[in-house]
C-alpha cells in the first residue's frame, strides 16, 4: 500500500498546483481524510487580515526558519527555555553569540514549477517540531506563535505568521514537512489548503492525526521544509533578480543570509544570496554612488527615547551620468519612484521591515518636503529594542505596528515616532544644504523678458487675477450684494497681533510657528524680496496723527518699500550690497505702539547665488514687483537639448507629461514650477501650422504663460481640500493639465491671430 513518505514526497516534487491536487485526491481515495481548520472556523478574515503584499508576507516563513535555526542552537547550548541572564535580546545578539563566523546551519529557497508563478520551497536546518507539537505549532495560525513568547531574540512572536502566503499561492496550497533537532528522521507533514465552499483554509490529517514517516527527505534527516504553490510574487522573471531585490526591502538586514535558487528555465543568474539592503549598501562599490550614509541621533522623547536614524542619499543623476565610474542601474536598483511607492522610510525590527513610510513622506509638503533629494533618500529606524519586555511593554509594540507589518498604525505612539523621525530628518544640515544646491541646478531664478510682458499683459487687463493668487477670492458678479473684503476689515486702534506670514489663502493667514526657529527668508544677491506679517492695525496706522505708530528694524537701509493694507504688513528688502552668497543677516522689528507695548518680531534673510541679469537694458531687473503676485518662474525642460531635460526629472518625462509643481512653502510663490517643451500638444500645434520663428516663440510664451495661470489656479483651489483629499494635490493638478493641454493653444490663438505668426 502506498504510504505517508509517498504521498510527502510527491507533494514536493509536484512541478504545478494541479499536480499536488492530483496527490490529494490520490491521499483522500486511499486513507480516511479529514479536513481541519486553520485556526478558527471561517478563518478567510484572519488571514486576509495580514499583508495584502505577497513579499511582505513571503518574509514570514523565511523569518520563522531564521527563528528555527538560532532556537535550536540556544537549545543545544542553554537548555529548553530562555534564559535572561544569557543576555540575547537582539537576532544580531543570537547570531554573534550562538552561530558566530563558521557555521553550517543553512536556509535555502528554490523556486521550481514550469509557469510565471514559481513554486516556492523554503528549506532550513533549525530546530523543527516534534510530532507532539507539529499540529498547534504550524497550523493553528495566530496561536501557533504563542511557544515563542518569552524568546526576545525571534520575529515569530508576533502573531503574523507564515500564513500570510496563502492568498497568495494558487488554491491557498501550502505544504509542511518537518523532523525536530533531537528526533531526526521522524517526519510530520501535513497540507494546506483553501476550501472556498466553505469559506476557509483547512488542513489535511488521517483519521483526524498528522501523517507522519521515518528516513530521510532529500537526504536531511531534520529541519523543515515548507512549499508553497505557484505563488504570485508580484514578477514574472528569474527570482534572483526582481524577487530577491524586493524581499531585502523586507528583510532589511537578516539574522542569517539566505540561499536563492532558480531551477526554471529563465534567463539570469541560477543562484543568488539574499542579504538586505544593509549588506548591499555597505558595498563599496555601492558607497561611492552615495552623497552621503549617515547616522544621525534624535530624542524622540518617550517610550522611544534617544534613536539612531540611519539615512542614505544617493548621489543625483546628473552627478552619476557624468562619472564614468558610476553605473545609474546601480543606484536605480535601490531608489527609483516604483520603489519609493512601496517604501522610503523603514522602521526596523530585528533586521526586519515591520513598517514603511512612502517616498511621500520625504518628497510632500506634509512632512519633509524634499522635492529634490527626497526622491533619492533611504532612512532606516532601528525599533530592534521594543522587542524586548524588559525595557518596553508589549502593548507599545501592538499600538506602533500594524498587524499588516506594512505600515505603522494610526494611534498618538505612531504619530510621536513619524513627527520624531521627520524633525531628524530635517534638522540634519548637510541634507537641507543638499537640497537647496539640487534646486538651484534645476530651477530657473529669472522670468524671461517676452513671458513676463505677455503675464504683465494680462494682469493689467484683468487685476483681480492679482487678488485671486494672493489671497484665494474669486471673482464676484458685477452688482452684487457681498461687500468688498476691504470695507469689511476692521481692527482694534492699536495693533495686539504681529506674526510672519507664511501663505495667504482665501480662507486664512498661516504665521510661522516660533517653535521650529527662526524664520528665514532667501534672498539672491541682485533680487529684491518681500516678507509679509500680520499686523491687526488700522490701514492709516503708520500716518495717522494720534497715537501714531512707529516701525524700527536693524538695517533699514534694506527697506526700499513698505505697506500696510488689510491687517497685512509686506516689506520690500533690496539685497545688501556687502553680504556674499551664504551670508546670514538677522533683523529685528519693533513697532509702536502696540495694546499692550511695543510688538517684535525676528527673522532672517540668506543670501543665495544671484540670478542671470537680462541683456535688455529697457528692463529694470530691480524693479519692484508690487504690480503683480508673487508668481514663481517655470522651469522649462526640454527633452534633450536644454538645461533641463526630461531625464532629470524624476521620474523622466515623455513628451505626455505637461507640468510638474513643487511646493517649497505653502504660498503660490513657493512652488517650483516645471513646464515640458517638448510636449506632444506643443509639438504638434508647431508642426501643423508652419510657424515664423517669430511666431513659434509667441506660441511658447503662450503655452508657458497659459500651463502657468492653469496650473497655480488649480493649486489655488485645491490646495484648501486637500486634507480632505488625504494625498498630495500635486500629481492630481500635473494629471489634469495633461487634458487641459490638448485644447490650450487652439483655444488662446485663434485664427486672425494665427495668421500673423505663419510664415
Amino acid at each position: 500500500m502506498v504510504g505517508s513518505r509517498h504521498f510527502a514526497l510527491e507533494l514536493l516534487s509536484a512541478v504545478t498546483a494541479s499536480e499536488a491536487m492530483a496527490v490529494i485526491s490520490e491521499v483522500e481515495a486511499t486513507w480516511d481524510v479529514q479536513w481541519k481548520s486553520h485556526g478558527p472556523a471561517q478563518n478567510y478574515g484572519l488571514v486576509y487580515s495580514q499583508s495584502p503584499s505577497p513579499i511582505t508576507s513571503f518574509a514570514e516563513p523565511v523569518v520563522n526558519s531564521m527563528d528555527a535555526v538560532l532556537m535550536k542552537r540556544y537549545r543545544e547550548e542553554h537548555g529548553e527555555t530562555y534564559d535572561p541572564a544569557t543576555g540575547l535580546v537582539t537576532a544580531d545578539d543570537a547570531v554573534e553569540a550562538l552561530l558566530g563566523d563558521e557555521h553550517e546551519e543553512s536556509i535555502t529557497i528554490t523556486a521550481d514549477g514550469e509557469g510565471d508563478y514559481p513554486n516556492f520551497i523554503i528549506e532550513d536546518t533549525g530546530e523543527g517540531q516534534p510530532r507532539e507539537h507539529f499540529e498547534e505549532r504550524f497550523l493553528q495560525l495566530a496561536a501557533g506563535s504563542q511557544f515563542k513568547e518569552g524568546w526576545p531574540f525571534v520575529q515569530g512572536r508576533f502573531k503574523m505568521g507564515g500564513s500570510a502566503v496563502l492568498p497568495h499561492s494558487e488554491g491557498g496550497l501550502k505544504l509542511i514537512i518537518s523532523a525536530a533537532y533531537d528526533q531526526p528522521q521522524q517526519w510530520s507533514w501535513s497540507i494546506v489548503r483553501n476550501n472556498r465552499s466553505k469559506a476557509q483554509y483547512e488542513y489535511l490529517t488521517r483519521k483526524g492525526e498528522i501523517p507522519i514517516f521515518d528516513g530521510e527527505v532529500s537526504e536531511r534527516r531534520t529541519g523543515t521544509f515548507v512549499k508553497v504553490f505557484e505563488y504570485d510574487a508580484g514578477s514574472k522573471s528569474n527570482v534572483t533578480s526582481t524577487f530577491v531585490r524586493d524581499l531585502n526591502r523586507v528583510l532589511i538586514d537578516p539574522a542569517i543570509p539566505v540561499d536563492i535558487r532558480e531551477t526554471r528555465d529563465y534567463a539570469g543568474a541560477e543562484s543568488s544570496t539574499l542579504g538586505g539592503i544593509f549588506n548591499r549598501l555597505d558595498q563599496p562599490n555601492l558607497q561611492r554612488h552615495l552623497t552621503f550614509d549617515q547616522t544621525v541621533y534624535a530624542d524622540f522623547g518617550e517610550p522611544f527615547g534617544e534613536r539612531e536614524v540611519r539615512l542614505i542619499l544617493f548621489k543625483s543623476d546628473q552627478e552619476i551620468e557624468t562619472d564614468d565610474d558610476l553605473s545609474k542601474s546601480t543606484k536605480l536598483r535601490l531608489v527609483r519612484p516604483s520603489l519609493h511607492q512601496d517604501g522610503a522610510v523603514f522602521y526596523m525590527v530585528n533586521g526586519q521591515a515591520h513598517a514603511r513610510e512612502r517616498g511621500s513622506f520625504l518628497t510632500g509638503k506634509r512632512r519633509c518636503q524634499l522635492s529634490y533629494t527626497g526622491t533619492d533618500m533611504l532612512v532606516f529606524v532601528d525599533l530592534s529594542d521594543f522587542a524586548d519586555k524588559t525595557k518596553h511593554d508589549l502593548a507599545d509594540f501592538v499600538d506602533l505596528f500594524a498587524a499588516s507589518r506594512d505600515r505603522l498604525t494610526e494611534k498618538p505612539i505612531a504619530d510621536q515616532l513619524r513627527d520624531g523621525v521627520e524633525e531628524a530628518i530635517t534638522a540634519f544640515e548637510p541634507l537641507q544644504e543638499e537640497e537647496q544646491r539640487r534646486r538651484q541646478s534645476l530651477v530657473r531664478q529669472e522670468q524671461d523678458e517676452q513671458t513676463t510682458e505677455m503675464l504683465q499683459s494680462l494682469l493689467d487687463r484683468n487685476p483681480n487675477i492679482r487678488r485671486y493668487f494672493d489671497t484665494g477670492d474669486r471673482l464676484r458678479t458685477p452688482g452684487g450684494d457681498k461687500k468688498d473684503p476691504e470695507e469689511e476689515y476692521t481692527s482694534p486702534f492699536l495693533p495686539d497681533e504681529f506674526d510672519i506670514i507664511t501663505s495667504i489663502t482665501k480662507d486664512e493667514v498661516k504665521t510661522w510657528d516660533p517653535s521650529k526657529g527662526l524664520y528665514t527668508k532667501h534672498q539672491a544677491l541682485n533680487r529684491n524680496t518681500s516678507v509679509q506679517f500680520r499686523l491687526n492695525a488700522p490701514n492709516d496706522y503708520f500716518e495717522r496723527e494720534r497715537m501714531q505708530g512707529s516701525f524700527e528694524i536693524d538695517r533699514p537701509r534694506l527697506v526700499k518699500h513698505r505697506t500696510l493694507r488689510n491687517g497685512i504688513l509686506t516689506l520690500q528688502l533690496h539685497p545688501d550690497t556687502d553680504a556674499k552668497v551664504g551670508d546670514v543677516h538677522e533683523l529685528d522689528i519693533v513697532i509702536h505702539p502696540g495694546e499692550k507695548g511695543p510688538l517684535n518680531q525676528q527673522f532672517s534673510v540668506e543670501y543665495v547665488e544671484p540670478v542671470e541679469e537680462s541683456n535688455d537694458p529697457t528692463v529694470d531687473t530691480q524693479a519692484p514687483r508690487s504690480d503683480r503676485p508673487d508668481l514663481p518662474n517655470p522651469t522649462e525642460v526640454y527633452e534633450r537639448d536644454g538645461e533641463v531635460t526630461w531625464g532629470d526629472m524624476t521620474p523622466s518625462w515623455t513628451d505626455q507629461d505637461i507640468v510638474e509643481l513643487r511646493p517649497t512653502g505653502e504660498g503660490v510663490g513657493d512652488v517650483d514650477l516645471f513646464i515640458n517643451m517638448d510636449a506632444a500638444p506643443l509639438r504638434t500645434f508647431v508642426a501643423r501650422n508652419t510657424l515664423s520663428d517669430a511666431g513659434k516663440e509667441i506660441v511658447e510664451d503662450t503655452w508657458k504663460v497659459g500651463l502657468m495661470i492653469y496650473s497655480l489656479s488649480q493649486f489655488v483651489e485645491l490646495r484648501d481640500i486637500e486634507e480632505n483629499l488625504n494625498q498630495d494635490i500635486e500629481p492630481i493638478i500635473a494629471t489634469s493639465m495633461k487634458g487641459i493641454a490638448q485644447s490650450m493653444l487652439d483655444q488662446h490663438i485663434r485664427d486672425e491671430m494665427l495668421e500673423s505668426l505663419q510664415i
